[in-house]
């Protein structure tokens, strides 16, 4: 099953590594993570600042903010959570928000990270560098390659 995800922040796609998409906030102070793709939130990170999805079609994708760097405190101070593990989650619907500069100040990045799971296959991704919005433009088109359906 073919699954459009859209872009979990606002801001630039800075790049991507594999199944691992990178966006810098447009707003320097706030940021918000919406969810990608409609689904069951199946996990909230042991870090706080990191949530998996489970979409209706198969696809697991996880999005996070301010990652943590090696020997560094964890960034959770600086995010708040509207969602909860077993919450049915529309696209577009806010997850979570994050204190930006305080999690630079805690030793995390101030970035969007979504990694997609390795049973789903990447059919089309927004070039490198591009202007997205959260939970509007269409960011990753996955096809579910394990051929299981939630």
């Amino acid at each position: 099953m073919q699954e459009t995800l859209c872009a979990p922040a606002s801001g630039w796609m800075r790049g991507h590594d594999g199944g691992t998409y990178v966006i810098d906030f447009r707003d320097e102070e706030n940021g918000d993570v919406v969810a990608p793709v409609g689904g069951v939130v199946t996990h909230i990170g042991e870090g706080g600042n990191r949530i998996s999805i489970r979409s209706r079609g198969g696809t697991t994708v996880s999005v996070g903010i301010g990652q943590t760097h090696p020997g560094r405190q964890n960034t959770a101070e600086g995010c708040h959570f509207y969602v909860q593990e077993g919450d049915s989650v529309r696209t577009g619907q806010r997850l979570m928000h994050a204190q930006l500069s305080r999690i630079r100040r805690l030793g995390g990045s101030s970035e969007c990270v979504m990694t997609v799971g390795e049973q789903n296959g990447i059919k089309t991704a927004v070039d490198s560098g591009g202007a997205v919005r959260a939970g509007v433009t269409p960011f990753l088109r996955v096809e579910n390659l394990s051929g299981q359906n939630s």
